[in-house]
């Protein structure tokens, strides 16, 4: 009986399987199911059977590799708005509400917010971007991570500014259903989130955008001063 476990090397319900048939002494066949692994698999196949320099093979092999990288910046990403959260829990200053992976649509445009902060001086929209690799902000608008540019259809700043105008338009409706006129002030942030230990360096060629390091958050929210008052009844 040819056995075969189909997983990821960090999966603990893949290590699970592998340790009952070890402790058992009985043969298996691991497949690893990551996207890299395989490509790495699909490439020796085809260097085997002398297919791997064919034009559309390549061209599939690379679709993958772009999969795969857009799946390792999302799942960065993740980490990083992880650690953001945590860092969130330290800030002390009074009258603030944070709400974390907003939705926002006007029926037509719509887009996410990592995290939202109210304050009494205003709401900030903090957009968190994971990388262990210096930026670069170019005169453009847009990201570069280590002279690679990212994967973004639109430039940052343009994402940037959809996601406060979104967010305004839809506070203000709310405050015109229930008859409140005040005046509303929505800016934001971009947070630089890298792993611990490791220091990036960010190129701001373009400075019209706001940014900090995860390190320097709090005191951006607990010293903040926005273009509003609000009284928190």
């Amino acid at each position: 009986m040819n056995i075969q476990i189909f997983g990821t090397k960090k999966c603990n319900d893949t290590k699970k399987a592998q340790r009952y048939f070890k402790e058992r002494g009985i043969k298996f066949q691991f497949i690893g199911m990551r996207i890299d692994e395989a490509i790495y698999r699909l490439e020796s196949k085809a260097r085997a059977k002398g297919i791997n320099y064919d034009h559309q093979f390549r061209k599939g092999i690379a679709a993958l590799k772009t999969v795969s990288k857009e799946i390792s910046i999302s799942l960065a990403g993740k980490k990083g708005e992880n650690l953001v959260a945590k860092t969130l829990g330290y800030v002390t200053r009074p009258n603030t509400t944070m709400f974390r992976n907003v939705h926002v649509s006007d029926g037509v445009d719509e887009t996410e917010l990592d995290n939202v902060v109210l304050t009494d001086n205003g709401i900030i929209i903090l957009e968190i971007k994971n990388t262990k690799d210096d930026v670069t902000i170019t005169e453009q608008g847009r990201l570069v991570h280590s002279g690679d540019e990212c994967y973004d259809k639109k430039p940052l700043c343009e994402k940037m500014e959809k996601k406060r105008r979104l967010l305004k338009a839809r506070i203000s409706a709310a405050l015109e259903e229930k008859g409140i006129d005040i005046p509303l002030s929505v800016e934001s942030l971009i947070v630089f989130s890298s792993p611990k230990g490791v220091r990036i360096n960010v190129d701001d060629r373009f400075r019209r955008e706001k940014w900090c390091f995860r390190t320097g958050l709090v005191n951006k929210i607990d010293y903040y001063v926005g273009f509003a008052s609000y009284n928190v009844v």
